[in-house]
């Protein structure tokens, strides 16, 4: 029996993600990631019964503290697959200005996403372990649309080369040249959009690099549509069991144990 970890698992796609993993009974213990401890625990009341255990961890990723402190409660256990979902959409809802919310965006949904990879690696089971990302057909590498500069991703080989990216949109937008250095992203939500595209890049290299030491740990990313979620809103099509799907089949399906790299939907592979 083996364990996972999703991040912002109280609430959205993560809580439906958590539901569904359980009911496979493929797991020893769903460890249940919430910034907020008092909306995890309260989450837990609408998770169906199952056998599998479920325990809510108190996790920021946007705080090193909480990802240190996660490190340390896996001292003794390995992860078998870590699900990377939390996230934000803010463009625009703030009323606090473009720049924070793409500090914020990036904070959580890219930088998030590799600190605490980063982080919890040596963590996971060397044969078994799956690694996915929660992200979005906005941010894929070969959309129409993008800027010239999110067209260099694709040749990148590094995760600096992403993360120094990512830092330069950030200037971008606080010298307010972002269309001047080809930062258009034609998209209702720039931060959003760059954020994902980002975190695509960084799962192709990190695939890349898993590959060059002979690991057999998997990473893959994934879209889960536009469901009823805070982010998606009411008006979306799917509901949040859907967007959670191809998630759970990334985690527990015998069909992609070995596949690495990826990124995909409605529980098969698309285009970066």
């Amino acid at each position: 029996m083996s364990t996972v970890l999703v991040t912002g698992g109280n609430r959205g796609i993560g809580l439906e993600i958590v539901k569904q993993l359980a009911q496979t009974n493929q797991f020893k213990t769903i460890y249940l990631g919430a910034r907020d401890v008092t909306k995890g625990t309260k989450a837990l009341s609408s998770i169906p019964s199952s056998s599998t255990k479920i325990q809510v961890i108190p996790l920021d990723v946007t705080s090193n503290q909480s990802i240190q402190e996660t490190v340390q409660f896996f001292s003794n256990e390995k992860l078998n697959v870590l699900i990377h979902n939390a996230g934000i959409l803010i463009d625009g809802k703030t009323g606090k200005g473009s720049l924070y919310e793409a500090q914020q965006t990036l904070a959580v949904n890219y930088f998030g996403v590799i600190n605490l990879n980063t982080a919890l690696f040596d963590k996971m089971d060397e044969k078994t372990g799956r690694i996915i990302v929660v992200s979005s057909r906005m941010g894929q590498l070969k959309s129409k649309g993008k800027g010239l500069q999110i067209g260099n991703l694709e040749h990148f080989t590094t995760t600096e080369q992403v993360s120094a990216l990512a830092n330069e949109y950030i200037d971008a937008v606080k010298t307010n040249t972002v269309k001047q250095q080809g930062w258009d992203m034609y998209s209702y939500s720039p931060s959003y959009s760059i954020s994902k595209c980002l975190v695509n890049a960084y799962v192709r290299v990190f695939d890349t690099l898993l590959k060059q030491r002979g690991s057999s740990i998997t990473i893959n990313s994934m879209c889960p549509n536009w469901v009823k979620t805070e982010i998606g809103g009411n008006s979306a099509p799917h509901e949040a069991s859907f967007g959670a799907q191809t998630a759970v089949y990334l985690a527990t399906s015998k069909d992609v144990e070995n596949r690495s790299g990826g990124f995909y939907g409605e529980m098969r592979q698309l285009p970066f």
